[in-house]
């Protein structure tokens, strides 16, 4: 187990290919004997195994799981419907998607869903994909093919639930076109049992 340095707060650094076993960076993170304190953002599947590494040893741990946070528009909004879609573009694709405070759903009032959504469709459509340090660009990629994989896959799965799923044009020039890429994509008609609609999702796909 490598040492940690002797300061007020205890950090470890360390090269997830060195690990023996397969092991994870996090995984030896956690099991530090010297780690005075876990803060963690992410899964419950992940948030248990630090609690559980963390109670033998009375160490406290913060963590913040799953949700699936929701904007709420009453049909009392229509006088402010452009203000609402340029809130909801920010709170779902901002760092395209990829924040664990993103605004994963809308609950929409019946009589105002359709020109909402109609607006919503407009807007994603906009959103200017591309290098995320170029001048412009509104949405970079996924951060690793990894994600990139799980998103599509994502949208796949809510198409076979029963979603009708929007996809914008992702036009890219030549030297980003291997990049972890993913259209903004909007799901309306979304089964309230499916996956996309319970569970948290880190993406670019809401």
């Amino acid at each position: 187990m490598p040492e940690l340095p002797n300061t007020g707060r205890r950090v470890l650094f360390h090269d997830a290919r060195a690990l023996p076993d397969g092991g994870s960076t996090g995984q030896a993170l956690i099991d530090h004997p010297l780690l005075d304190k876990v803060s963690f953002t992410g899964s419950c599947a992940a948030g248990r195994r630090m609690l559980e590494a963390s109670a033998s040893k009375l160490r406290p741990t913060s963590l913040e799981l799953g949700g699936k946070s929701a904007f709420i528009v009453f049909d009392d909004a229509e006088q402010y419907l452009d203000a609402v879609v340029d809130w909801a573009m920010l709170g779902i694709f901002c760092n395209a998607g990829q924040v664990c405070c993103a605004t994963s759903r809308l609950l929409v009032q019946e009589g105002i869903e359709p020109q909402l959504t109609s607006r919503l469709l407009a807007a994603a459509g906009k959103i200017r994909v591309g290098d995320p340090l170029a001048e412009g660009t509104q949405m970079g990629p996924a951060v690793s093919q990894q994600q990139q994989r799980k998103i599509l896959d994502a949208l796949q799965q809510a198409s076979n639930a029963g979603c009708k799923v929007h996809r914008a044009e992702l036009e890219l020039p030549e030297h980003l076109s291997g990049g972890f890429y993913v259209p903004p994509s909007v799901l309306t008609e979304v089964p309230v049992d499916s996956a996309v609609w319970t569970d948290e999702g880190v993406e670019s796909t809401r």
